[in-house]
């Protein structure tokens, strides 16, 4: 009825209201027949009443033929007012009666009026319950079908009364008309008025006769028309009592009416909005499939990217590996080159250690050459005092051979002379002899602190030596238990490295199963999605079917005329539907569940992204880090370079230093050769030549370390030309690294945004979704007892239903199949969560074992670097001692020289005399010699000076080298750990997007699925609608059927006053009577 009243209000538009006016006009109508109906039966129960009460005057009448006129006209003139009081009263009544009807109808009226408006207002509202209608429907045909019935048997009691009253009318009419002959002929024929007579009062008796029997046919009759008198109070009773019902059943039908009005108005308001609503979800369902194809075909770009990023980290790993490599050769060189510094600060320590025991000597030398200095001023002095007395002398001396000469020639002449000369000459061997015993003295004085000076030396030194060897010995000892404690802890250091690098292995190969079972599980999401699209296809052949089932079904529901003898199929079916709405109900609280499921699924994924954004935040603050500290290397290398430069000229200065010392040193050997070629200098140049000697075997080791020390150097600089060329090599990975790093987080950054705005429609999505599947709930709430019909027709078909039954099964299947699939992509999905967990499990496990390693490293180096201290320490003390053990050699040398010396210098006191030229020329040379030395040695001070800048730049430039190669490890792990998260972050968004195109493909098939079901709620609507239609033609067919039935009762009400007039006629005396003749 709802969707009838729909169709007629979309067919008619604008005439809703005319329509509803006709409505209402045609229900007054029917409500004014119905009261006219009403009045006419009461009219006839009130005629048969006054029938009955007037049934003794018609006896009377005639029962006697000898009454008078005036006793009948008095008796009618009685009967005739008692009945005219009788009909006052009661026309009283029924006006007082139609009073109460009409205000009955008013108020009924008036009460319609405010219900139509009530409904035209009121926009929604709830139907009253079906089965109360049906409940009415029934009771209302089992009324009327027992209304038919009675109707008939009272049909065929009026036949007959009909036909028996005829016949007494006819009789009575032949009798008034022989009265009448009778009559009008008395007076014309008195002699054949006996014969009349005798003949009427033959006919007389006979009517009397008939008279009797009719009054006793008359009583039979009044009786069976008392009993039909009181059936018709009973059935006016029963009648009213239906009457009553029925306007209480229509008064309800109304207000339902209009209830039902405002729901269908309410409802097509609904359908509309639905419609919009619906064409608006079309359209966004076509904007997002767009967007889902958008972002599919987006998918695929960034999967290509994502396995050309793949390429292209694995080119790098590929780089990197290459790079290890690399590193692992700078690795050996720089260990070469430690190797190589650590001989070389060996070196320079025994190189500082000379230069410092060289110092020592140098001061000491220093010191003995100031007391020789102010020895040989004294001596200088006096040899120049001698000089000038040589001079005299030998001026004297040459003087003296002139005279000899002049003598030899003048022998004669210079005898005398001779003798004086010879006097003079003992003079002056007294003189000499003095000069020698004063020089003896000077050399006394002048040797004795030397020897004193040489003594304490030599103690002190022994002293000190023997002290250096106790504190010596004693820290080779804890250098020894040092260097055993180290070698244990680098032991261990090594075991645990080693179960650390089996430990990294096992993890590599774990990871080496990850990424197959990864692998295997995408295959298996290939099948899976080969085997939906399968399904798809199955799916969309079994839509067509269903399609063609519907067709089926909309031509069996035009065939449907027979649904009111069904009642009771459709109460089972109503159990049935409960029991599938129960099914339904927990259909749709598993669905809630899922529903929250996915919500706390997708709150999952939201902390998941949150932490994929943290980790890469955390990796651009490490790519910031890891800038500044390439920034850092860079500035290094330069500085590296530029003291690399500095190292370079300071060795090309060296060398022009040592062959500048070399010349001198060649001069110096020349210098003492001559002094050794010449024999008064022996006994002076014994301890020069021990110290030439020592300085020459000093120069030689000088050089040759210098050579090694350059060799080094070169070393060093070809290292770290070769570093410099590793680092703008890797300066340029880091860059393509960087640039990759770029391109990989815009890709994410758009990755990140189109998954936002696919999350984001994807909750809109849902929202309107969850409003849609409410309204549907609703919809179906509304029309589920709509549906009944439709699902009963469908029962009835056996053959469809097998149909059905066999793609149900096939739908069942295939839901089995894919939820066995879900149940698959749910364990495969916990197993990758599970490796997840045991990749991060494992991940901080290696970072624990990569920070236990790298302190493990850190205490390696710093115990290499203290066994390396200590061993420095070590050969120092060695050098020391061997120094020592070479100061004392040569003190012991320098002190048997001494003796020697003393015991020569004893023995060639006598010389001095001789030797006292020699020895101020030999002066004269040792000065220059000290100058020389003096210069030697302020260059061999600035040497060393400038050797030991140049060892503390070494050193300084290795401590730079090794913390460059530091903080390259750490780059290098740094970069292993970017370049893990950087696969973790590829994994974890391709199985976001692996997700994402699941809760997509999940949103499509909901889609679908709201589709189909939207299409079936139209075709249900349809059906119901046509349903509707056919009851609204069923209710117009019902509405003529009542009009046709009012128009038989209306006729049958006519046939029963003019049955009820004749009877009244019959009742009527015979002068009252209207004659047929007058009549025709």
């Amino acid at each position: 009825l709802v969707l009838e009243i729909e169709r007629l209000k979309r067919l008619t538009g604008t005439r809703g209201q005319k329509m509803a006016g006709k409505r209402i006009s045609q229900l007054d109508e029917h409500i004014a027949g119905i009261e006219q109906d009403r009045d006419y039966w009461r009219s006839q129960v009130e005629l048969l009443t006054h029938m009955l009460a007037c049934s003794s005057l018609v006896g009377k009448n005639g029962s006697s033929k000898q009454l008078s006129k005036s006793t009948s006209e008095k008796a009618l003139r009685s009967g005739s007012l008692t009945s005219k009081t009788r009909r006052d009263t009661q026309k009283a009544k029924m006006e007082e009666e139609i009073k109460q009807l009409r205000a009955e109808r008013d108020a009924l009226k008036s009460h319609l009026s405010s219900q139509r408006i009530h409904a035209e207002h009121r926009s929604t509202g709830l139907p009253r319950a079906q089965s109360l209608n049906r409940m009415k429907s029934c009771e209302e045909a089992h009324e009327n079908q027992k209304l038919r019935l009675e109707r008939d048997e009272l049909q065929l009691m009026l036949n007959r009364l009909e036909t028996r009253v005829q016949e007494a009318r006819n009789e009575i009419h032949r009798l008034h008309h022989d009265l009448y002959d009778a009559h009008n002929c008395g007076d014309r024929n008195s002699t054949a008025q006996q014969e009349l007579l005798s003949r009427l009062e033959s006919g007389n008796e006979h009517a009397q006769a008939e008279i009797s029997r009719l009054t006793a046919e008359r009583d039979s009759v009044v009786t069976k028309y008392k009993k039909i008198l009181e059936l018709e109070s009973q059935d006016k009773l029963r009648h009213n009592k239906q009457m009553d019902y029925l306007e209480k059943a229509l008064s309800e039908a109304t207000a339902e009416r209009d209830e039902v009005m405002g729901r269908v108005n309410g409802l097509r308001r609904k359908l509309e909005d639905l419609q919009c609503h619906q064409v608006q979800i079309e359209q966004k369902l076509t904007e997002k499939q767009e967007k889902l194809k958008r972002a599919n075909e987006e998918v695929a770009d960034l999967r290509q990217e994502v396995d050309v990023k793949q390429r292209r980290i694995d080119e790098v790993e590929g780089r990197m590996n290459s790079l290890k490599m690399q590193l692992a050769d700078l690795e050996n060189a720089f260990g070469r080159s430690e190797s190589r510094a650590d001989e070389n600060a060996q070196r320079l320590q025994m190189e500082r250690e000379e230069t410092a025991r060289l110092q020592f000597q140098i001061d000491t030398m220093t010191t003995e050459r100031d007391k020789l200095q102010q020895e040989l001023e004294e001596i200088f002095q006096a040899k120049t005092n001698l000089q000038k007395q040589n001079k005299y002398l030998e001026k004297k001396y040459l003087s003296a051979v002139c005279e000899r000469d002049e003598a030899a020639t003048d022998c004669s002449k210079l005898n005398g002379e001779l003798k004086d000369a010879e006097k003079r000459l003992h003079d002056f061997e007294a003189d000499a002899s003095a000069w020698a015993s004063k020089y003896q003295e000077l050399l006394v004085l002048v040797y004795t602190p030397v020897a004193l000076y040489v003594i304490k030396l030599e103690k002190a030194t022994n002293e000190t030596l023997m002290e250096r060897c106790s504190v010596t010995e004693r820290r080779l000892e804890s250098a020894e238990m040092r260097a055993e404690n180290g070698a244990e802890q680098l032991r261990k250091s090594q075991d645990a490295a080693h179960q650390l690098e089996l430990q990294l292995k096992s993890q590599l190969e774990q990871l080496d199963w990850l990424k197959s079972s990864v692998d295997r599980l995408t295959q298996e999401n290939a099948n899976l999605r080969n085997t939906v699209e399968l399904a798809n296809k199955d799916k969309l052949k079994l839509e067509s079917c269903i399609e063609e089932l519907t067709t089926a079904n909309r031509q069996l529901a035009r065939d449907r005329d027979d649904l009111t003898h069904r009642h009771s199929m459709s109460r089972e079916r109503a159990a049935e539907l409960e029991a599938e709405n129960r099914a339904l109900d927990a259909e749709v609280k598993r669905n809630v569940e899922t529903l929250r499921n996915e919500r706390g699924a997708s709150a999952d994924l939201r902390q998941h992204y949150e932490n994929n954004k943290q980790r890469c935040e955390l990796l651009e603050r490490e790519v910031s880090d890891l800038m500044a500290k390439l920034r850092d290397a860079e500035e290094r290398m330069r500085q590296v370079e530029t003291r690399c430069g500095q190292l370079e000229c300071e060795l090309r200065l060296e060398h022009d230093d040592y062959l500048q010392i070399r010349a001198r040193t060649e001069a110096i050997e020349d210098q003492r050769d001559s002094l050794e070629l010449h024999p008064k200098n022996a006994f002076i140049s014994c301890p020069l030549k021990a110290n030439l000697k020592v300085v020459n075997q000093r120069l030689a080791d000088l050089e040759v370390e210098r050579s090694a020390q350059s060799k080094e150097v070169k070393e060093a600089l070809a290292a770290s030309e070769e570093a410099a060329r590793t680092l703008a090599r890797k300066d340029e990975q880091v860059q393509m690294l960087q640039a990759e790093q770029q391109s990989l987080r815009s890709e994410l950054a758009a990755a990140q945004s189109s998954l936002r705005d696919s999350r984001r429609e994807a909750e809109s999505a849902d929202r309107e979704v969850s409003r849609c599947r409410d309204e549907i709930a609703a919809l179906n709430r509304d029309l589920h007892r709509l549906q009944s019909s439709l699902r009963e027709t469908i029962d009835e078909r056996n053959d469809m239903k097998q149909r059905l039954e066999e793609y149900l099964n096939e739908i069942a299947r295939l839901e089995r199949i894919m939820t066995e699939r879900d149940r698959e992509r749910e364990l495969l999905s916990e197993q990758l969560r599970a490796a997840n967990e045991d990749a991060e499990i494992w991940r901080s496990r290696w970072e624990k074992s990569e920070g236990s390693i790298s302190a493990i490293r850190a205490e390696c180096e710093e115990r290499e670097i203290e066994v390396a201290r200590l061993r420095d320490a070590l050969e120092s003390k060695e050098r020391e001692l061997s120094q020592c053990r070479s100061d004392l050699t040569a003190a012991e040398a320098r002190a048997a020289s001494t003796s020697k010396a003393a015991y020569e210098s004893n023995e060639n006191a006598r010389l001095a005399r001789s030797e006292i030229d020699a020895l101020t020329m030999e002066i004269s040379r040792l000065r220059e010699a000290v100058a020389r030395a003096e210069a030697s040695k302020a260059a061999a001070d600035r040497e060393s000076t400038h050797c030991q800048i140049d060892v503390e730049q070494l050193r300084a430039q290795l401590d730079d080298n090794e913390a460059e190669l530091a903080r390259l490890k750490d780059q290098l792990a740094t970069e292993r750990e970017n370049s893990r998260n950087l696969r973790v972050l590829l994994q974890s968004s391709k199985e976001k997007e692996h997700i994402v195109a699941m809760d997509a493909q999940e949103k499509t098939n909901e889609i679908i699925l709201l589709r189909e079901r939207a299409v079936n709620a139209e075709e249900r609507a349809e059906s119901q609608q046509r349903e509707v239609e056919r009851l609204y033609e069923r209710l117009s067919e019902t509405e003529r059927e009542a009009t046709r039935l009012s128009r038989s009762l209306s006729t049958e009400r006519f046939e029963k006053e003019r049955m009820l007039s004749e009877i009244r006629l019959t009742n009527m005396p015979t002068p009252y009577r209207p004659s047929p003749y007058t009549a025709s």
